[in-house]
């Protein structure tokens, strides 16, 4: 999430103390998008296993199309329990991807989920795999979510670092509509709260979020997320046992998802630490 440098802010001049102006910062991104591995690929649902399938969706979000096409899986993965799932979940999970992370990445924790847990899950594709957009609150994907697994009557809204800030800013925008019958929790794997990033001052530590349920997960040999920040950012969080705090000792920012970071020290500036336990066991956890 702290891959927001400034260096690829332009223009780079902020006003006095401003949140306001910081949304409409234009903002210039590498062309590059951390790819897959081949677990990754493997755990993906066979319709979005090339990239050709995944860049046509790509493609659909940068052209406006997601919501007008008649596939409501145009523009996202799916995720749906087995036929002969023991658990019947009215509960779905609804997952925005890291910074530059193909969203295929994620396929293996969201596989679990269905498969093991019988969630339905949707895993919003952004064009240039960036789930959250300076200058908005949101993104409308629920709605294409709901289209999908129409029987869902409850979401978690889940993401990994950068995708942790959108998944923040639906919530809060819905529940500025007074939109919150479909929201379930939120969950932050690497990721938390800002202020200065999309619907400006998110803050669900008040009375009145006492009926939201969040869970705020970090690894210990996580070497990308300022871990100031972090910390800091958990006051924004749902107050007392409302929200649950899981520190996985050994676990990296990588290994929330399968993708290969070789290239990314040339985007952020930062090299991951190296974890002490597989993807497997940190996403279990």
């Amino acid at each position: 999430m702290d891959l927001l440098q400034p260096s690829y802010i332009s223009p780079t001049r902020f006003n006095d103390g401003g949140i306001e102006p910081l949304r409409l910062l234009q903002m210039e991104f590498p062309d590059y998008t951390s790819p897959p591995l081949p677990s990754a690929i493997d755990a993906t649902p066979e319709a979005f296993r090339s990239d050709a399938a995944v860049d046509a969706a790509r493609a659909n979000d940068a052209d406006g199309l997601c919501f007008t096409l008649d596939d409501p899986t145009a523009c996202q993965i799916t995720f749906s329990p087995p036929p002969d799932t023991a658990v019947d979940s009215k509960v779905g999970v609804i997952f925005f991807g890291g910074f530059l992370v193909d969203p295929r990445s994620y396929s293996p924790m969201m596989r679990m989920l269905s498969d093991t847990y019988g969630l339905s899950v949707s895993v919003p594709i952004f064009a240039k795999d960036l789930a959250f957009k300076v200058g908005t609150c949101e993104s409308g994907r629920l709605s294409l979510a709901q289209r999908a697994f129409p029987d869902i009557e409850k979401w978690v809204f889940a993401g990994h670092s950068l995708g942790g800030i959108a998944a923040a800013n639906e919530v809060w925008a819905m529940a500025g509509r007074n939109e919150t019958d479909a929201i379930g929790g939120l969950a932050l794997l690497a990721s938390y709260v800002r202020q200065d990033l999309g619907c400006g001052l998110v803050d669900f530590s008040t009375e009145e979020w006492d009926w939201l349920h969040a869970a705020s997960v970090s690894a210990s040999h996580d070497k990308i997320v300022n871990g100031a920040n972090f910390e800091a950012g958990k006051k924004w969080l749902p107050s007392g046992n409302n929200t649950i705090t899981v520190n996985i000792e050994g676990g990296n920012h990588r290994q929330f998802g399968c993708y290969d970071d070789s290239e990314r020290e040339s985007i952020n500036y930062k090299v991951d630490g190296v974890p002490t336990v597989s993807a497997e066991d940190q996403q279990e956890q």
